[in-house]
């Protein structure tokens, strides 16, 4: 049942998160786009597995809901992973990050001083 929860969270988060990117795409700028897009896909996919597991309780005490503490923790982390992935490909593609580093910059047109 645990499997079930995760992919349930990971693929409803995942979709949700990446329709609100196409759709409300231009009018936000990344940062906003990725908090919401993160925060939108958390709370949707706490909602969901909580539809989709209660369905399928059998006999007994409905003990399988996400207690509420769980679904906050969830969206404040939420907005944290949503601004780092935000900033991942930002530093990829930024050569001044790469720069400023401990290591050696080696170019084509120079040689490397190791």
């Amino acid at each position: 049942m645990t499997s079930a929860s995760l992919l349930i969270v990971l693929f409803v988060g995942t979709m949700v998160g990446a329709v609100t990117g196409l759709v409300v795409g231009g009018s936000f700028g990344a940062d906003y786009l990725a908090i919401l897009a993160g925060f939108l896909g958390a709370l949707v996919a706490a909602i969901v597995r909580n539809l989709i597991i209660a369905q399928g309780v059998g006999i007994g005490p409905d003990d399988s809901r996400t207690p509420v503490l769980v679904v906050v923790f969830a969206l404040v982390a939420s907005l944290a992973a949503s601004l780092g992935a935000k900033e991942v490909p930002t530093s990829v593609r930024s050569p001044r990050l790469w720069e400023s580093g401990p290591w050696p910059v080696c170019s084509p047109r120079s040689y490397c001083r190791c």
